[in-house]
């Protein structure tokens, strides 16, 4: 049983646990194009029965001193140039396509192939933390560079994720275990249970604001490409601040600050990494009013909510479009999550619901992320007519 919930309503954190993805490979992600799974690398019961549902109210740091970034600049050896991202795109998302690296090239390959010719301009690739740094002092980022160039020579934009942990899955390197104070795990939601670091836990937030350093300075003197575009994952399933489950502070004040504050860390760390470099940093999530008024403050344009069409128009949970029409920005991405990969709802019907929130809701997105799977012959009027809904904004 989780902690229980006191002095709260249940929120979108509460229901997405419901839809949570199951088993997912430790390396990449957790299927191949045609959806086979791969091999799971997970902590032992053993490691894990120590440190479970152990969750300290111990706050992050708060300060909000604005990071240190010098001036934009392409490294020298630049063969693709980073270019900021379009008013408005297509995009197709790659979460969760796993595979040996020849698969994985071949899949990029064959989406670079196909995807310009239908209208998508843009890729979201993505990694894991624990697949780059296997140890303290190693980094490779070798085969994520070549998928990168592999993009970026035939002609599309790359926007690059790169996950710390996620629900039920450990993506974070194991020699981190020993800096971990503040955890938590899912009993009985996943295949294997995973000691996963809170989002504002001191030594998770170091580490990977150290490998972030190194991804930064990477792509600034050795790398053959740049992403266009990185997404700040926060922590948590999809990146949206929440701790992956049912697993709460009976203090839920206690958790909105430290979420709060972890977040706003990691809008910090993500920025004095990689602002200098790569032209656009995107913040996934919009939950923490806080965090989001950091990045607007940073000069974050883009914010991106990764959801469904339908949930939007018909949520399950609060309604956020009075939310997103808070900010500041006018630069808001879906990535339409459950379309495809949950629902299988059409992309034409998927579209039409687009338009029906523009009409109901008087809302409307500036990028969509679209599945592989949409990328289709068949699929060339829809993708049309989600070119058509773009336009109009």
């Amino acid at each position: 049983m989780g902690v229980p919930l006191k002095n709260r309503s249940l929120n979108r954190r509460d229901f997405l646990r419901l839809g949570a993805i199951s088993t997912a490979g430790a390396v990449l992600h957790a299927c191949s194009p045609t959806g086979k799974k791969v091999a799971v690398q997970t902590a032992s019961p053993a490691s894990t029965a120590s440190s479970a549902r152990t969750i300290a109210p111990t706050a992050a740091p708060t300060s909000t001193a604005t990071p240190t970034r010098t001036a934009l600049a392409q490294p020298t050896n630049v063969y693709y140039p980073a270019r900021v991202l379009p008013d408005r795109f297509i995009g197709i998302y790659t979460s969760w396509w796993g595979g040996t690296k020849q698969e994985e090239r071949d899949f990029i390959d064959d989406l670079v192939r196909r995807a310009p010719g239908l209208g998508a301009t843009v890729i979201n690739m993505n990694f894991a933390w624990i697949a780059l740094q296997p140890e303290q002092t190693t980094c490779d980022f070798t085969h994520m560079q070549d998928l990168i160039t592999r993009i970026k020579r035939g002609g599309m934009q790359c926007v690059l994720r790169i996950y710390g942990q996620m629900g039920g899955i450990q993506l974070w390197p194991e020699w981190l275990r020993p800096q971990l104070k503040d955890v938590y795990n899912c009993p009985g939601l996943y295949a294997a249970e995973v000691t996963n670091p809170t989002p504002w836990d001191a030594g998770y937030q170091k580490a990977f604001a150290d490998f972030l350093l190194r991804l930064g300075a990477w792509f600034r003197e050795r790398a053959d490409s740049v992403p266009d575009g990185y997404q700040i994952a926060l922590g948590g399933e999809y990146g949206d601040m929440y701790l992956g489950c049912d697993t709460h502070y009976p203090d839920h004040d206690q958790e909105q600050s430290n979420l709060t504050s972890g977040g706003i860390a990691a809008v910090n760390a993500h920025y004095a990494a990689l602002a200098d470099v790569i032209p656009d940093l995107i913040l996934l999530g919009e939950e923490e009013i806080s965090v989001v008024d950091r990045a607007v403050e940073l000069g974050i344009r883009w914010i991106q909510r990764n959801d469904g069409a339908k949930e939007i128009l018909y949520p399950p949970w609060n309604d956020h479009i009075p939310l997103l029409k808070l900010f500041p920005s006018n630069a808001f991405i879906l990535e339409d999550e459950s379309g495809w990969s949950h629902h299988q709802i059409p992309l034409q019907t998927r579209v039409d619901y687009l338009n029906q929130i523009e009409a109901q809701k008087e809302f409307r997105f500036q990028g969509v992320f679209i599945h592989s799977h949409d990328v289709a012959e068949e699929n060339r009027g829809a993708i049309a007519n989600l070119r058509e809904y773009l336009d109009q904004g």
